[in-house]
């Protein structure tokens, strides 16, 4: 008699990893040749996320489409599904239908309540709202209008500048680097934390590739300043300077194994180091932008669901604005890219 088979542990790009919900649903609504055959899984997660979260009900009257009522509820179901995730995080909200000439037909949840408003004389809600048609398809178009990736470019020391950073688009608020109005704010430098991450790639197992370690060589708080669409990393400490320098000197790989990490206040952004002992020398990478992202769908981007390393990959593969809350996963898709490198292929839209 034969011993059973052990289960095979799943190779990297198997694995369940953790996703942001609006980035699923987002994805949901790009083209690509990448990112086509992923649909079938972003479309379930996002339906079992919501199911999971549907503690009112809000599911199943939605699209049932409320038939009794004056004015028929109609939203498509990918929309349905994150509403309901997105409500029953924030605990007060509401979620209209589309198309609709009045303001009446829309579900309201304040605390354990769900009901649906279908009075015309009502006064209108003031309650937050998840997934406004207006703001989520305003956030779309500006998403695939940015085709320009965003880079990170070395500078030269010596005249107080370190990197220059372009987002490639000046269309989203947080990423806008040209100076305000208001002269007082204008002149106000960014503070950013930045971060030096390296990968230790692990020996395969078999064929199948282990995920490598994520390590922070470097941290230091930066100061940013705008300029002609860029914002430019000076006052940087000496000592994480040097702590930089010498992280790039030790790696000898010509695989790119380290990462520069940049948090600002409303987005991140990820990239492999450039070389920078070469003035001129640019890596592109990827800038999150996190406060459009949220006000445009109206719910927080820290809301996960689990889906395949490759799904994540493949949406990181065709959009700027990718991102993963564990920036040591982030590391690992870009760095797997790297090692890859597949073709990075322009957004299409295309509906859900």
């Amino acid at each position: 008699m034969t011993a059973p088979r052990k289960p095979r542990t799943p190779g990297f790009e198997q694995e369940l990893v953790d996703l942001s919900l609006l980035a699923v649903y987002l994805g949901l609504h790009m083209g690509g040749a990448a990112v086509d055959p992923c649909k079938g899984e972003l479309h379930s997660a996002l339906i079992r996320a919501g199911q999971r979260d549907d503690r009112l009900g809000l599911i199943g009257q939605a699209l049932s489409g409320m038939p009794q009522a004056i004015v028929p509820f109609s939203r498509r179901m990918p929309d349905i599904h994150l509403a309901a995730s997105l409500m029953d995080e924030l605990g007060r909200a509401c979620f209209r239908t589309e198309g609709s000439a009045v303001d009446a037909g829309y579900f309201v949840r304040v605390g354990s309540e769900l009901r649906y408003v279908d009075a015309l004389g009502d006064e209108p809600t003031r309650l937050p709202e998840v997934l406004d048609p207006f703001r989520t398809r305003a956030l779309l178009h500006e998403l695939f209008r940015w085709t320009d990736r965003p880079s990170v470019e070395v500078l030269d020391a010596t005249q107080g500048d370190l990197l220059r950073l372009r987002p490639g688009t000046d269309r989203l608020v947080s990423l806008k680097v040209t100076p305000p109005a208001r002269r007082e704010l204008a002149d106000k430098p960014i503070r950013a934390n930045v971060s030096l991450l390296k990968v230790v790639p692990k020996p395969s197992s078999g064929r199948a590739t282990l995920a490598p370690q994520v390590s922070r060589v470097a941290l230091g708080l930066v100061t940013l300043v705008r300029d002609s669409q860029s914002l430019l990393m000076r006052h940087i400490a000496p000592e994480f300077l040097m702590e930089m320098h010498a992280a790039a000197l030790a790696t000898h790989s010509p695989e790119r194994t380290l990462f520069l990490h940049v948090d600002l206040l409303d987005s991140q952004f990820l990239s492999p180091l450039p070389d920078l002992m070469h003035t001129g020398a640019i890596t592109q990478g990827w800038w999150a932008p996190l406060r459009d992202i949220s006000d445009g769908l109206g719910g927080s981007w820290r809301m996960t669901t689990r889906l395949p390393r490759s799904t994540a990959i493949a949406l990181l593969q065709n959009a700027p604005w990718m991102w993963s809350d564990d920036l040591g996963e982030w590391v690992r898709w870009a760095w797997w890219l790297g090692q890859h490198k597949p073709s990075i292929t322009p957004l299409t839209p295309q509906a859900a």
